[in-house]
């Protein structure tokens, strides 16, 4: 089963600002639902009947939402929880989500756009879309740079 995993937040957080600038195109902040925190606790616990991972649906802005697919990595702990996976039908996609101590923390990265999910306490989380990084494809000293053979 898969489960939407923010949830519109209540009017305090509906109150807060909308923080751009600094490498942020936009951001929302939500709550997370319990149902998906659950998934990744069992699945890192071995308790997913079905399978080691987790599908979800992230609706990270209201016309940006993705299903992915996580697995818990073997070198997490009792504490914290490290899965990886990817966006459906994006075969370089990323996806990688850490659960400290119940507290989640994620980036999604696809097709040249960055996500990420922090806390801000309280429950509430802040979602925000990255500004592009662009990295040249050789060093600009060379003079070959964006050149290929």
């Amino acid at each position: 089963k898969q489960t939407s995993a923010f949830a519109a937040t209540d009017k305090e957080a509906a109150a807060a600002p909308n923080l751009t600038g600094k490498g942020i195109l936009r951001s929302r902040l939500v709550r997370l639902d319990g149902t998906f925190l659950k998934q990744l606790q069992d699945a890192k616990k071995g308790k997913n009947t079905d399978s080691s991972s987790v599908m979800a649906t992230l609706n990270l802005f209201e016309d940006f939402v993705v299903a992915v697919e996580v697995e818990a990595t073997p070198d997490s702990d009792d504490l914290n929880h490290i899965f990886a996976g990817q966006v459906f039908g994006q075969p370089t996609s990323l996806v990688t989500i850490l659960l400290q101590q119940g507290i989640l923390n994620a980036v999604i990265r696809l097709k040249g756009r960055v996500y990420r999910v922090r806390s801000r306490g309280n429950g509430i989380y802040r979602i925000e879309e990255a500004a592009a990084i662009k990295i040249p494809d050789h060093d600009q000293s060379s003079g070959e740079q964006g050149k290929t053979e």
